[in-house]
C-alpha cells in the first residue's frame, strides 16, 4: 500500500500562536480526506505531500541486499547454507524478519525479490534435517568439525547484520528524500 506523508504548519498570524508540525503517514486513499479536512482549517496549511515506498519493498531490498553482500564477502560456500538462513529466520526472537511455511516458499520469496543462483528445494529441506534445537545453539547431526559448525551459525548472524544494515540504510535514504 503506498502511503502519503503530510506536514500541516499553521499560518502565522500577528499575534503569537503556538504551533507544532505534525507529519501523518496515511494510506493513499485517504489522504484526499485529509487533505479535505485541513482547507476547512483556515490555520492549517498542508506544506508538502510526498509519496514513501511501501515498507515491505524496504523489507525486501534490505533482504537482497543482505545476501549480495554475504555472497560478495563469500560467507556463502555451499547451496545448504541458504537453510542456515532460513532456520535462524524462523527462530529470530526479535521478530523483525518474515516467517517461511516452507523451503519452497523460502525459494519463492527470493526469487521474487531477486536473488538468483537458488538452491533445489530438496537441498534445503535435507539441510534442515540435519539441526536440532534453537539458534545459537544448534547441534548438526552430520558429523562436522568445530570450525564448519561455527561457520554455518555464523551465517546466518553475518546475514542478521548485513540486513538490519541494510534497511537502516535503505530507511535513511527514503527519509532523506522525503525531507528534501
Amino acid at each position: 500500500m503506498e502511503q502519503k506523508r503530510f506536514t500541516s504548519l499553521p499560518h502565522l498570524t500577528e499575534h503569537r500562536m503556538t504551533m507544532k508540525e505534525i507529519t501523518l503517514r496515511v494510506p493513499e486513499e485517504v489522504a484526499p480526506h485529509i487533505e479535505a479536512l485541513a482547507k476547512r482549517m483556515p490555520e492549517v496549511e498542508i506544506e508538502r505531500t510526498v509519496e514513501i515506498q511501501d515498507a515491505n519493498s524496504i523489507y525486501d531490498l534490505a533482504f537482497r541486499s543482505a545476501i549480495d553482500e554475504l555472497r560478495h564477502l563469500k560467507v556463502l560456500k555451499q547451496p545448504r547454507d541458504f537453510a542456515w538462513i532460513m532456520m535462524g529466520i524462523e527462530q529470530d526472537f526479535d521478530n523483525d524478519l518474515c516467517s517461511f511455511s516452507s523451503t519452497r516458499s523460502f525459494i519463492a520469496y527470493m526469487s521474487i525479490i531477486g536473488v538468483w543462483g537458488l538452491p533445489s528445494n530438496t537441498t534445503l529441506y535435507n539441510a534442515t534435517k540435519l539441526v536440532t534445537g534453537v539458534y545459537p545453539e544448534w547441534i548438526f547431526l552430520d558429523d562436522v568439525d568445530v570450525s564448519e559448525e561455527r561457520r554455518r551459525k555464523e551465517v546466518f548472524q553475518l546475514f542478521l547484520v548485513a540486513f538490519r544494515k541494510a534497511r537502516r540504510r535503505i530507511s535513511e535514504h527514503i527519509n532523506e528524500q522525503t525531507t528534501a
